[in-house]
Parts: structure tokens; C-alpha cells; sequence
């Protein structure tokens, strides 16, 4: 029974305690209901109270409207008038300032010609008219300069487009001779493919001309490498003369410099030596040679015991027997020996080849002496040039110093088209001091 009563009496207690949550959720949710309603009526009262008064608002903002057009009409008369004051006052002033003008002018002259004589009036009359017409100088001096610089920078313009259509020119002449070449040769080539076609034929072609194809082209393979040979020989020849020379322009430097050095030093001493006050008998007695000698003498003990102790370099200098080794191409070149009556039956290149073409544009690069480069481009260029001067006969004299750079261009041309050989290159290296 206790513990019915003690479960009744909890379960009262949780039955008032929800009731009184209940109670306050209620009364605070009729408060915010209430607050929203109240609200709410606020809000309808003023949307009557505006209806209400909706009329009368707009008859009153319909009357400042109304004002405010009439207060703008009136402020834009206002400026208009005061605009027009302004301008007749402006012009009234204007009018009396010409007036009182006039006035004093004639107050001055009636001034001078009773105070000036008259040689010194008509001069002031003549200053005045030489500084009018200066003036006028001056100012038409300027519009003829302006005109002049402009006249000058579309002469330095038209110099300009006119230096770029003759080097265009030349260019195209160029590249028109060459492709002349190249066409003449694509002709030849294509009229000898077709009557190789025409003569070997899958049908016609019998086991003894295949033989004697195979043995031509064996011999086309090895005259090429023979070549290539040759090129690879020539080609560390030139390196090794380029070595040389680098090295002997070093060395050259090095005896400047030491010149150069010298005279600082000689300088130096002289200076020295005249700043001295107590000297030997000896001395006094010496001449110029004597005591320049002298000078140096004392000068070079040092550097003659540096140089006692100097090293000798174990850098070893390029000479020009050893021209060609093995590996020094970093690669092993291939010695073909071949047969002497293999060489009688061989055959021409192709005329589609670099040196076919080169040799149709005057240039062999199979000359009999070490300085066949020199010889061909020198003539090449030579001949070119006269080429272009004969076509340019007829044009002005200023394109005469376009003519030397006919070779360069022509040359610059062949190496973009892969048609200059190495040693040109190595010559051009060594004439510019290898650089």
C-alpha cells in the first residue's frame, strides 16, 4: 500500500507539474497572438486612416508639383534675363572701352605730332608696320616648317619603303635565278625518270639489267661516301686551322698586353724618376737611351725571377700535320676502297643533287686546291654582282650600295637552302676571327 500511495502521489506531482507548463506555453502563446492581432490592427488603422486621406495627399502633391513647374518656369526667366543684361552690359562695355580707345589715340597723336617731329613719327609708323609684317613672317615661317618636317619624315618613309622593295627586289631575283635552276633540273630529271619508266618496266626489265642497276647504284653509294669522306677530311682540316688561328690571336693578345703593360710601367717610372731631387753622378751623366735602359733594367728583375719559377704549360698546341685522326669526329668515318674499273663505269649524279645545282649556279666544290672557297666565292660573288649591276643600269645612283650586298644575300640564301658546303662556313668563321 505504501508504495501505491507513493506511486500515486509522484505521478500527482508530474500530472500538476505538466498542467502548470501547459498553463504558461498557453498564456505565453495567447501573448504573442495577442501582441500580432494588436499588431495587425495597427496596421488596418493606418491603411483607413490612408484611404481616408488618399485624396487630399494627392491634391496636395499634385499642388507642390504644380508650384515647384512654376518656380522652375520663373528661376529659367530669371537666368534668362540676367543672361541677357549680362551680354548687352558686355557689350555696352565693350563699346565705351572702344570709345575712350579711339578717344586716347587721338588724344596720343594729336600728342605727338605736337611733341615728335616728324622724321621720328613716320619711323615709329614704319616700326610698326615692320613689326606687323614680321610677325606675319613669323607665323608663315612656322606653317612652311611644319610643312617641311613633314615633307621630311614622309621622305625618310618613302626612303625606307623604297631601300626594302630594291633589297626585295634583288631577293627575288635571286630566288627567281635559283628556282629557274631548280625547275631546268626537275625537267631534265622528270624527262629521264619517264624514259627509264618507258625502258624498265616490270615486264621488260631482265636479270641482267637488274644486275647492271644494282652494280650502278653500288657505285652511286660508294662515290658518295667517297665523298662524304673527303667532306669529313676537309671538315676537321678547317677546324684545325680555326684552332690555330683562335690560338695565335690569343697569343697576339697576350704579347699587346704585355706591351701595353710595359708602357704603363715605363710611364710610371718616368714619372717617378722625375720627381726625384738627389741623384748619383752616374745618373746625371746617362743620356735618354742610357736611362730609359737603366730604368727598364730595374724595372724587369722581378719579373725576370717570376719567370724563373714559371710553369710550363702542358696544353698541348693543334699543328697542322696532324689534320686528321680517328674519334676525333666523335664518330669513325668509313674508308671504302673501290675498284679502279668500277670508277670508269661510273655514272653521273643526279641532277636533282646539291651539287648538280650548285654547279649549274657556277660554284664547284671539288676544286684541286685547299683554297677552292676562297677562289669560287670570290669569283661567284663577282660575277653576280656585275649581273646586277647590268640590270640596274637604268635605276638611279643611290641603288649603287645595294650591289655589295648582292653576294651576302645570295650566299645566306644557298646555306638557308642547305646548299652551301662546311668549308664555307669554316672560312667564314675564320675570316671574322672565329667568334
Amino acid at each position: 500500500m505504501d508504495m501505491l500511495n507513493k506511486r500515486k502521489a509522484e505521478e500527482k506531482t508530474t500530472h500538476n507539474r505538466k498542467q502548470e507548463l501547459m498553463e504558461k506555453q498557453f498564456s505565453n502563446t495567447r501573448f504573442e497572438l495577442t501582441s500580432k492581432i494588436k499588431f495587425l490592427n495597427a496596421k488596418i488603422n493606418t491603411l483607413e486612416d490612408y484611404k481616408v486621406t488618399k485624396p487630399s495627399l494627392h491634391e496636395k502633391l499634385r499642388e507642390r508639383n504644380e508650384l515647384m513647374a512654376e518656380k522652375d518656369i520663373e528661376v529659367a526667366r530669371k537666368l534668362e534675363d540676367i543672361e541677357k543684361k549680362h551680354n548687352i552690359d558686355t557689350e555696352k562695355l565693350k563699346n565705351e572701352m572702344h570709345t575712350r580707345l579711339f578717344e586716347l589715340a587721338g588724344t596720343f597723336q594729336i600728342e605727338l605730332s605736337s611733341n615728335v617731329a616728324i622724321p621720328v613719327h613716320r619711323l615709329m609708323r614704319e616700326s610698326i608696320l615692320v613689326k606687323n609684317e614680321l610677325i606675319q613672317i613669323a607665323n608663315e615661317y612656322m606653317l612652311v616648317k611644319e610643312k617641311n618636317r613633314r615633307k621630311e619624315h614622309n621622305f625618310s618613309l618613302y626612303e625606307e619603303e623604297i631601300k626594302n622593295g630594291r633589297a626585295d627586289k634583288f631577293r627575288y631575283v635571286i630566288i627567281a635565278k635559283i628556282r629557274r635552276v631548280l625547275l631546268n633540273a626537275l625537267r631534265e630529271m622528270h624527262k629521264e625518270m619517264s624514259r627509264r619508266q618507258d625502258l624498265y618496266t616490270l615486264t621488260s626489265i631482265s636479270y641482267e639489267d637488274s644486275l647492271k642497276l644494282r652494280e650502278d647504284a653500288k657505285i652511286l653509294a660508294d662515290a658518295c661516301a667517297t665523298r662524304l669522306s673527303k667532306f669529313e677530311v676537309l671538315l676537321h682540316r678547317e677546324q684545325v686551322k680555326l684552332g690555330l688561328a683562335k690560338y695565335s690571336r690569343r697569343k697576339l693578345k697576350a704579347v699587346i698586353r704585355k706591351l701595353i703593360d710595359t708602357l704603363y710601367d715605363v710611364k710610371y717610372v718616368a714619372a717617378c724618376a722625375l720627381k726625384i731631387t738627389g741623384t748619383g753622378e752616374d745618373i746625371l751623366e746617362m743620356g735618354d737611351t742610357q736611362l730609359m735602359s737603366h730604368l727598364l733594367d730595374i724595372l724587369s728583375r722581378p719579373k725576370l725571377l717570376m719567370s724563373a719559377t714559371k710553369v710550363t704549360s702542358t696544353k698541348s698546341v693543334l699543328r697542322a700535320d696532324h689534320i686528321y685522326k680517328i674519334g676525333d669526329l666523335e664518330f669513325e668515318p668509313k674508308h671504302i676502297n673501290i675498284d679502279p674499273q668500277k670508277l670508269i663505269k661510273e655514272k653521273e649524279p643526279s641532277e636533282l643533287s646539291t651539287l648538280k645545282t650548285l654547279k649549274n649556279l657556277g660554284i664547284d666544290l671539288f676544286a684541286e686546291s685547299d683554297d677552292y672557297v676562297v677562289a669560287d666565292q670570290m669569283e661567284y660573288a663577282t660575277k653576280v654582282t656585275e649581273d646586277f649591276e647590268e640590270e640596274a643600269s637604268n635605276e638611279s645612283t643611290t641603288s649603287t650600295q645595294s650591289f655589295e650586298e648582292i653576294p651576302e644575300m645570295e650566299l645566306k640564301l644557298m646555306s638557308e637552302n642547305g646548299s652551301m658546303s662546311p668549308e664555307d662556313e669554316t672560312f667564314e668563321d675564320v675570316e671574322t676571327g672565329g667568334e
